[in-house]
């Protein structure tokens, strides 16, 4: 056993002591405290699961402005990079190189990388292509991809430019990316456009965990549309360039800075367009280790995002009812109950047996009860919401792909809530041959957390519904991670990213233009 992961039983069965001698000690002093987490849990349960359901239920929406294909202003498009494969990158620059729109420029920002001989065989193609395309890179920069961002807005954006698009440094798009979304800004009330982040090479092997990642944008965003807010997720999307310079450009402290950036577009009375077409895809992670530390950034960003905008959204007069709840739909989309209704369940039947009030297990009832819920709200979003695209096996697969995700998105913001500093995690974009898929913790911890509370609650009530459900719940959390592992084994044997023929092209007879770099602290 690796000594980081003797470390994690060590903290583990240190917490747990902790908790026990809690319970043994002050049960008294604990009862209003398992109540109010036991509310807060109840209408959280509550909220996510009518969400949701409408979301399922109703996932069509239409596009609140025209489309004026005539508009064709100024486009910077920002591609960012960070100790990404060499040919990963230029197989995204060829894509762009190819996008059928008359005025546009693509910046490629290198920043904080450690391999000097990949990007500069990113610099050497990129000097090849036309005049359009740049490549800046920047020893130190601070604010993850928020800061390479501010970078190339302060020093390389043209001053001319009206829209900005993000792209990730792994996405093909479509020659129609811009094309089909930069004319929706010809309405002056439009601060944002989103297309949804599509992967490729998906088949069989990997449906489960394409389908359950599909599932945001085929629910929630739809449904944001229709509650008249749609934010910005990332790569795919375009903002008006003004507006983030009017804002102080992209948060440096936030890790889903595009979340952020989106609900100050928001909050400034513009509203958000979601193009439901796949114009352009990128590469899924390769192995359960880089899914979940991607997933649990989200959460934990949109944690950031939340709480930072949250008292604003609620106080902005331009937005109303309906828009203030699409912001928080967005921003919780991924954060999951199950692990904090089972902890709490174990806390309230662990006091009852131990103190003997029947207060403490009704408690834990409730909370068991809660995880029946959570069971018919997954069931009905992956069956119902997902009709329309997948077949029915495909379905059952992001079933399973979603619960072996439980522990990470019950967790990511409680790191937040406890003062965690989470830093920006780069995806990979190809397979490590030394990393391998294991068995999360976290998902250990649900399914013994699971198992306590069935043995902890009355005999009598084993068989009813909080015991059926919490032994469903473990029986999918357990099965859901073989399952999901299985995914991924398949999937690396299957999905190598194709190398780019000789990447680094020989330079073209005309001169190269002066590419801008930052070495040292000094530009050129």
């Amino acid at each position: 056993m690796r000594a980081y992961a003797i470390g994690e039983v060590k903290r583990g069965i240190a917490v747990c002591g902790a908790i026990v001698a809690f319970c043994v000690l002050l049960p008294g002093a604990l009862g209003p405290i398992i109540w109010v987490a036991c509310a807060c849990a109840i209408v959280a349960v509550f909220f996510a699961a009518a969400t949701r359901i409408m979301a399922a239920i109703r996932p069509s929406s239409s596009v609140p402005v025209e489309l004026d294909s005539s508009f064709k202003p100024k486009v910077s498009v920002l591609v960012t990079s960070k100790d990404e494969p060499a040919d990963v990158v230029i197989s995204s620059i060829k894509a762009l190189r190819k996008l059928d729109y008359p005025n546009y420029e693509v910046i490629i920002i290198n920043s904080n990388s450690s391999d000097r001989e990949n990007y500069e065989q990113i610099e050497r193609y990129v000097q090849s292509c036309p005049d359009n395309f740049h490549f800046v890179h920047v020893d130190k920069v601070h604010g993850f991809k928020a800061g390479a961002l501010n970078f190339l807005n302060a020093h390389c954006v043209s001053k001319d430019s009206v829209i900005e698009a993000v792209v990730d440094c792994d996405y093909i798009v479509d020659p129609d990316f811009l094309n089909r979304t930069v004319g929706y800004f010809k309405d002056e009330r439009v601060g944002l456009v989103q297309a949804p982040q599509d992967y490729s090479r998906v088949d069989g092997r990997n449906a489960g965990l394409y389908y359950e990642y599909r599932s945001f944008f085929s629910m929630v965003m739809h449904q944001a549309q229709r509650l008249g807010l749609v934010s910005f997720t990332g790569t795919m999307g375009l903002v008006r360039t003004s507006l983030v310079r009017r804002e102080s450009g992209w948060n440096e402290e936030c890790i889903t800075e595009d979340g952020e950036a989106g609900a100050r577009v928001n909050r400034g009375g513009y509203i958000g367009v979601y193009v439901d077409e796949s114009l352009g895809k990128g590469y899924m992670p390769f192995d359960y280790g880089n899914l979940m530390r991607q997933r649990r950034r989200w959460v934990y960003g949109n944690m950031q995002v939340l709480v930072q905008n949250f008292g604003k959204v609620l106080h902005e007069r331009s937005l109303n009812l309906r828009q203030k709840l699409a912001f928080v739909t967005q921003t919780t989309a991924w954060f999951q109950p199950e692990l904090m209704v089972a902890a709490l369940s174990v806390l309230s039947l662990l006091s009852w047996r131990i103190s003997g009030v029947r207060l403490f297990a009704k408690a834990g009832m409730a909370m068991l009860n809660l995880l029946a819920i959570c069971l018919i709200t997954s069931l009905v979003t992956f069956f119902v919401g997902l009709r329309h695209e997948a077949s029915l096996a495909d379905r059952a697969k992001a079933l399973l792909a979603h619960y072996g995700l439980l522990s990470v998105m019950s967790t990511g913001w409680l790191l937040w809530l406890v003062g965690y500093r989470m830093g920006f995690a780069v995806t990979k974009k190809v397979p490590d041959q030394h990393t391998r898929s294991s068995v999360p913790a976290g998902q250990v911890g649900l399914i013994v957390l699971l198992g306590l509370s069935v043995l902890l609650m009355p005999h009598q009530s084993v068989f009813a519904g909080g015991g059926i459900a919490a032994v469903a719940t473990a029986i999918l959390a357990f099965f859901s991670v073989l399952y999901t592992n299985h995914m991924f084994s398949q999937y690396e044997k299957v999905v190598e990213p194709q190398p780019v023929a000789h990447a680094v092209v020989a330079q073209s007879a005309r001169e190269p233009r002066e590419l801008l770099t930052q070495e040292n602290g000094e530009l050129r």
